[in-house]
């Protein structure tokens, strides 16, 4: 029985088969709409629910036997060391595992790459587990887009000497994906359009660093059919799914001009698989908490609109499913 639903007792073709109905009968939007997220909230806004999410705990609050504490934090952007960071790895909330919904680098620099993976290297003393997904400023771990567009973030001052070449050669392959990800610590999972099923409580995470376009930067997709097609990766069965884009009228407002950036297809697939929990970041000036009254949504931004790395970690616990044998594969 799938773990986001424990109610149904359809068999596992019917769920498949109702599953599938489900997405199609969401996947078509009127051509007006298709590519304003502002016009598409007003359009469903009315119909949502906003509630206090149910799983929230506060940072200091006891643990309770037989859950699983997770801390959740996203958009360090770096910063994750500096003196007034919220999230420093020896003032982290205590917990089981710690999750990150991407930009932990400005602009993806080997520098920065280095720091986040001797984090979580760090944050592997006082948690079992780490598990972490790109965002859109990490551009050097999404290497197409990185190809195409490194100078505008990367100058090369000038064809240096050839010293300052071979330390830039030295440099780009520090900041391939599979260099990264090697680097981090051996209880660390990177997920890109992937699953990991955590040690403790058999919970099934799902992560995927994409999002709508947005600026220009790495992982972004045309809002419609791209980015379905990545939703539709996600398994029905998840349940934490860890997204660096926000889905559409959750914590995705945008300052100055009040726009939203969230992803109406990723909200309507997250209303269909039903995950206990959706966290994700990107839009910094949207951190907060809210439920469904099924899913809790967790904008975990740790940086502030002004990029100050202040925003508390959002803390939450999960009670294990009652089948732990669950194939969740």
């Amino acid at each position: 029985m799938s773990a986001f639903d424990d109610s149904t007792s359809l068999g596992e073709e019917e769920v498949s088969s109702t599953f599938e109905e489900q997405l199609y009968a969401q996947r078509l939007l009127p051509p007006d709409l298709e590519s304003n997220p502002d016009l598409q909230w007003r359009d469903i806004c009315k119909t949502e629910t906003f509630l206090p999410a149910k799983y929230l705990i506060s940072p200091g609050e006891g643990r309770t036997r037989g859950k699983v504490r997770f801390v959740a934090i996203s958009d360090t952007h770096g910063l994750h060391d500096k003196p007034v960071s919220s999230v420093k790895a020896s003032l982290l909330p205590e917990g089981d595992v710690l999750l990150h919904a991407g930009d932990f680098t400005n602009v993806g620099s080997a520098k920065d790459l280095a720091n986040f993976a001797a984090f979580t290297r760090a944050c592997e003393e006082h948690f079992s587990e780490v598990i972490v997904i790109a965002g859109n400023h990490d551009i050097s771990l999404d290497p197409a887009f990185y190809k195409r567009n490194k100078e505008r973030f990367h100058h090369c001052k000038q064809q240096q000497q050839e010293q300052e070449q071979e330390q830039e050669q030295e440099q780009q392959q520090q900041q391939q994906p599979e260099h990264f990800i090697n680097s981090l610590g051996p209880n660390t999972v990177y997920l890109e359009d992937s699953s990991h099923i955590t040690k403790l409580g058999n919970f099934k995470c799902f992560g995927s660093p994409w999002q709508p376009e947005f600026g220009g930067w790495a992982f972004n997709l045309n809002r419609g059919d791209s980015c379905r097609a990545k939703w539709d990766l996600i398994p029905h069965n998840t349940d934490i799914l860890l997204t660096h884009g926000p889905p559409l009228g959750r914590g995705d407002l945008c300052l100055p001009h009040n726009n939203r950036a969230g992803c109406v297809d990723l909200l309507n697939v997250v209303k269909t698989i039903k995950p206990k929990v959706h966290v994700f970041g990107h839009i910094h000036e949207g951190a907060g908490c809210s439920s469904d009254g099924v899913t809790d949504y967790i904008n975990a931004s740790t940086c502030t609109f002004s990029y100050r790395p202040t925003n508390a970690p959002v803390v939450f616990d999960l009670v294990p499913s009652m089948n732990e044998d669950e194939d969740k594969e």
